[in-house]
This record gives C-alpha cells, sequence and structure tokens, in this order.
C-alpha cells in the first residue's frame, strides 16, 4: 500500500509542472502583466499575460532531452493549447520575423518541438494558428518568470518584441505591413477585436 501511495505521489508531483504554463500551485499568485505600444497612426500592438514561473521544474528539464523528452512535450504542448498564457491584439496587420499577423485578437502560448526548440503561438478564434520560432540565446539575467515586453523599434513603424524567462532570452522585430491602412482602427481580420489601448510596457 505504502508503495501505491508513493507512486500515486510521484505521479502528482510529476504533472504539476505542466500545468504552470497557464494554471498549478506554483502559479496561484502569479501576476497578470501587459505591454503595448501605440504608432503615431493609431496602429496598436498590445498583449496581455500571466507572469508565470515555469521556466523550470522536472518536466520541463525531461522536455528539453530531445531523445527521452516526448512525452513531457505533449504533456506541456497540449496542457498549453488548452489554457493559454495571454492574448496578443493587433489592429493592423503586421510581421514578426517572415511571419504575417493580420489585425485581431489571438489566443497566445508557447510550446516546444521535438527539437526541443520553443515557439511562441498566436491562435485566431478561427483558421490556422501562426508559428513564430524563438531563436533563445543565453541572458546576462536570470527571469523566474516569464517576462514579455514591447519596445520602440529602430524606426516608427517598428517595435522590438522581448521574450525572456529562465536564462534565456530573444528578440524580435515586430513591423507594421506595406499595405496596412493608416486607420488601422478599420482594419478586420482573424479573431478581430477592436479596443486595444495606447500605452508601452505597461503591467498591471
Amino acid at each position: 500500500m505504502n508503495k501505491t501511495l508513493s507512486l500515486t505521489a510521484a505521479l502528482l508531483f510529476a504533472t504539476l509542472p505542466v500545468q504552470a504554463q497557464r494554471m498549478g500551485s506554483v502559479n496561484n499568485d502569479a501576476p497578470q502583466c501587459a505591454s503595448s505600444i501605440t504608432f503615431k497612426d493609431k496602429a496598436s500592438i498590445k498583449i496581455e499575460y500571466q507572469a508565470n514561473a515555469w521556466a523550470k521544474g522536472k518536466t520541463m528539464t525531461a522536455a528539453a532531452d530531445k531523445e527521452k523528452g516526448g512525452r513531457a512535450r505533449n504533456m506541456i504542448n497540449q496542457t498549453a493549447e488548452q489554457q493559454p498564457l495571454g492574448t496578443f491584439e493587433v489592429s493592423a496587420d503586421i510581421t514578426i520575423g517572415d511571419k504575417t499577423v493580420a489585425a485581431g485578437k489571438y489566443s497566445l502560448y508557447f510550446t516546444i518541438d521535438d527539437n526541443a526548440n520553443w515557439n511562441m503561438n498566436l491562435a485566431p478564434q478561427s483558421g490556422d494558428k501562426i508559428v513564430v520560432a524563438l531563436k533563445l540565446e543565453e541572458s546576462k539575467e536570470e527571469h523566474k518568470r516569464v517576462c514579455i515586453q514591447l519596445h520602440a523599434g529602430e524606426n516608427s513603424k517598428s517595435a522590438d518584441l522581448e521574450i525572456a524567462f529562465g536564462n534565456k532570452h530573444c528578440s524580435m522585430t515586430v513591423a507594421k505591413s506595406a499595405g496596412s491602412a493608416k486607420d488601422a482602427g478599420h482594419e478586420k481580420g482573424a479573431g478581430h477585436d477592436k479596443g486595444a489601448e495606447a500605452g508601452e510596457g505597461k503591467k498591471k
């Protein structure tokens, strides 16, 4: 009986970190954060997310093992899709690297592929999700909670999107598409939802 109880406890402990992208006891008190930027023509980008501590734990360590971490990666990815970390909202068409993101509101979550590489996923209310590969690098600063920030870019039509967790981080250029309308409030796209508010790098 003791062996049965020990096995059950071990299984429960192993699954706890999997819930950490959105829920779980480790993140019961995780703060809600927001970061946004508004360009001169009123086009805007707004990200809202829960700043969870999900970069560590036995499941994350197992997922990083390319050969043996398949089960852990599947569990992380399924939980992430079912319980997104937050939302990503744009009032005009933009590009993130080589990916085009139509104006609209998307669910935001992170997944890890078979090569143990992390991806950012933007899922519209209907249609195919957009998967953006994260080119993570070693960070000088350790982030105990996931951090997603928008910063003003090199020119007036772009922004820098920074993502960091644990000892990893990456930065990507977000730019307005060439065909974006000046009045972004009239743009419509997958999962469109008006109401992006101005203000860069806000935190609740």
